[in-house]
């Protein structure tokens, strides 16, 4: 989890942001679509939409940063102290 300060810093004003959560950035890749879908400018469209790409690439690699942690857990054994 990363946090962030929207607001500058201000004490109480940090939201967590889960960068490994594909579906936090799947949520935000449809959020950026249908903000598109408002849009009557063709650029701003584009652009927005490109950013719903992007997204959709942040919850890819999170995809894989989760199965990747996965497989490498499934790899080492789990040492326990005695």
């Amino acid at each position: 989890m990363v946090w962030h300060s929207p607001c500058g810093g201000d004490a109480g004003c940090w939201v967590a942001i889960p960068i490994n959560d594909p579906k936090h950035w799947r949520e935000r890749a449809e959020e950026a679509r249908a903000a598109a879908d408002q849009l009557t400018d063709p650029d701003s469209k584009r652009r927005m939409l490109r950013v719903a790409d992007d997204y959709e690439e942040l919850a890819r690699r999170a995809e894989r940063r989760l199965r990747d942690k996965q497989q490498q857990q499934q790899i080492q054994p789990d040492y326990k102290k005695e």
